[in-house]
């Protein structure tokens, strides 16, 4: 069989992946009928055989004076792995928190960041979340725009929010698009939606937290993201906000009190 055919998802060498999914077709076996079945060279099924033992991914045992080799189980692999991932993130965590000891925050000046593209919008959102408000603030949008984009990570960040317990409050424009996509969206926890008097199609969105602003532009293929940190006027855009939730009258959606 073609080593190119067989997906590997352990993200092991491809000839140890070979020699790993043909020892468990063939329960056990001998270094010779491996490099026989695998067509690969002797030496290299001898070599790969003792890396892979030392890496736990195939055990041995001798008997009538030859050496049988056997792959370890899938689900032992798959733990293995999960250990491993989990290793990776644990010190991942550990450097992030590191670096944000290491930042220094200028309350007092307007820090001003752009992003492009589907990336830049994850990691605004991304940032918006770890600030940690009470409350996000959210206008000018039709409902759909980042659904449209980023769906899977968009249902990802609400459940993040959820657990975090941060409320949200939207503003949407009051446009066939966004009744469409209210129908379609999945309910969700500690959301008031209500819309505005405005009937057109907005490409623009602005998300509101306790230190930022966020405004997102969707006149083209690439969305730009600028952010704006700066508490003075974060606080003047929540007021703002404040003003046009009460004239949206129509509110339709309220978490149960």
């Amino acid at each position: 069989m073609n080593m190119q055919k067989r997906t590997n998802p352990f993200k092991m060498p491809s000839e140890d992946y070979f020699i790993y999914t043909t020892l468990l077709s063939t329960g056990q076996e001998i270094a010779n009928k491996i490099a026989s079945k695998t067509a690969l060279p002797r030496a290299t099924v001898y070599y790969r055989l003792n890396q892979m033992c030392r890496n736990g991914i195939v055990s041995f045992s001798n008997s009538d004076g030859k050496k049988y080799y056997k792959a370890v189980e899938p689900n032992a692999m798959l733990s293995k792995a999960e250990e491993e991932i989990n290793e990776q993130l644990k010190q991942m965590r550990k450097t992030v928190l590191d670096l944000s000891k290491t930042r220094k925050i200028q309350e007092d000046n307007a820090w001003i960041e752009t992003f492009t593209g589907k990336e830049g919008l994850k990691i605004t959102l991304e940032q918006m979340l770890e600030q940690k408000p009470s409350e996000f603030l959210m206008y000018g949008s039709s409902g759909v725009l980042t659904y449209k984009l980023i769906p899977a990570y968009i249902k990802h960040w609400h459940e993040k929010r959820q657990k975090l317990k941060i409320p949200i409050r939207i503003i949407y424009n009051d446009t066939q698009e966004t009744q469409i996509s209210l129908k379609k969206a999945p309910k969700m926890g500690l959301i008031s939606i209500r819309l505005s008097n405005i009937k057109e199609i907005s490409n623009t969105v602005t998300i509101i937290s306790r230190d930022a602003i966020a405004i997102m532009i969707f006149e083209t293929a690439t969305p730009i993201i600028i952010t704006i940190n700066n508490k003075a006027l974060s606080k003047a855009y929540q007021e703002n906000f404040e003003i046009l939730w009460k004239n949206a009258k129509h509110t339709v959606y309220s978490p149960p009190k």
